[in-house]
């Protein structure tokens, strides 16, 4: 027996296949390219309990209306900005830290409870549970 996933995609209204090639093949409605030369992307965890999967994101200097965090599906989607401290450079000898616009998307191969995702930001790092959905068990009936 074989199985075949269907995944339909949609391209946005008023844009052709051509025209918007990187959100038919990325599968995903709400991609956003980001080729700014000033995107990144922050360092992020991710680990799994019997019960949650738990995503880890560390977003160091930044203050709760300066990201936002949604889900579409099974994909959680991380935004925000990150403004540099630093308001006059006359001469930088070392720049490693980013700064700037970050998107950070995690597709989950499980489905989650989505009434039941907590988030809080603590110390720089941002920690988001998503609880697992237990699996569907599906009676047979015999006629």
């Amino acid at each position: 027996m074989i199985t075949v996933i269907f995944k339909p995609r949609q391209v946005r209204p008023g844009y052709s296949i051509v025209e918007d090639p990187l959100v038919y093949f990325s599968g995903n409605r709400n991609y956003r390219p980001t080729f700014q030369t000033r995107a990144w992307r922050p360092a992020t965890d991710i680990y799994e309990t019997e019960e949650n999967v738990i995503v880890l994101v560390e977003i160091a200097g930044m203050n709760e209306d300066d990201f936002s965090i949604s889900m579409d599906r099974n994909a959680l989607i991380i935004q925000g900005l990150r403004n540099s401290p630093m308001e006059d450079r006359r001469a930088v000898h070392q720049m490693e830290i980013p700064f700037g616009e970050f998107s950070v998307e995690i597709v989950f191969p499980m489905e989650v409870n989505l009434h039941r995702v907590t988030a809080t930001y603590s110390n720089g790092f941002l920690n988001i549970i998503l609880p697992k959905e237990p699996p569907k068990h599906i009676d047979l009936t015999r006629e």
